[in-house]
């Protein structure tokens, strides 16, 4: 056999080694991107949805919320118990005649005993007066600030008078009213916790 024969042959089987990892490396070959990609789909779907959603965390506040139970039974500061009042009196100052006596229902839960007996009457005396509703009267108020006339947490007295701005509607927003007024608020400790005993609106200059 010739040199040129040998030659011939040799490319023939290269050529055929090439035709065989050319078939093999499009109908048999995978990329392991593929298989990592593919894998990470299957997590994914194996995954249970409910716990595959972010945490939801509650965010922190300085604002008390005054239609919602204080933490009043631990130690309260002077301060903190002036921002509460500051915050009762805006709720217990702000109504409508068309609210059903919302600002004093919601703030049940600062009061006193003593208090929420007053409440519950106020609330049937004043529905008992049958007052037509139909004109609408509003009232908003917004606290200024606060001064703390007496603080005594071991004897479980204190007292807070707030300064308010008040504006009062009548008929329409557009038609207003606005001026200042203090309210004077106690608190006393029932069972170990602070609550409102009273509030009183000063009269204006």
């Amino acid at each position: 056999m010739n040199k040129k024969i040998i030659g011939i042959l040799i490319i023939i089987i290269i050529g055929l080694i090439a035709l065989v990892g050319i078939v093999y490396f499009i109908f048999f070959y995978e990329a392991p991107s593929a298989n990592l990609i593919q894998k990470d789909e299957i997590e994914q779907t194996q995954e249970d949805p409910i716990n595959a959603q972010p945490a939801q965390t509650t965010p922190q506040t300085a604002v008390i919320n005054v239609t919602e139970q204080p933490q009043l039974s631990r130690v309260v500061t002077e301060g903190e118990l002036k921002q509460i009042a500051l915050s009762f009196a805006e709720r217990f100052g702000s109504y409508s005649n068309q609210s059903n006596y919302g600002n004093i229902k919601d703030l049940k839960i600062f009061m006193s005993s003593s208090m929420k007996r007053w409440a519950d009457k106020y609330i049937q005396d004043e529905i008992a007066k049958n007052t037509d509703a139909s004109i609408y009267i509003g009232m908003t108020t917004k606290a200024v600030s606060g001064k703390v006339k007496q603080f005594d947490d071991d004897l479980g007295k204190a007292e807070i008078t707030v300064s308010t701005q008040r504006r009062m509607s009548t008929g329409s927003m557009s038609n207003a009213v606005s001026y200042s007024q203090d309210i004077t608020i106690k608190f006393i400790k029932e069972s170990g916790v602070w609550k409102v005993d009273s509030a009183y609106w000063q009269d204006t200059e």
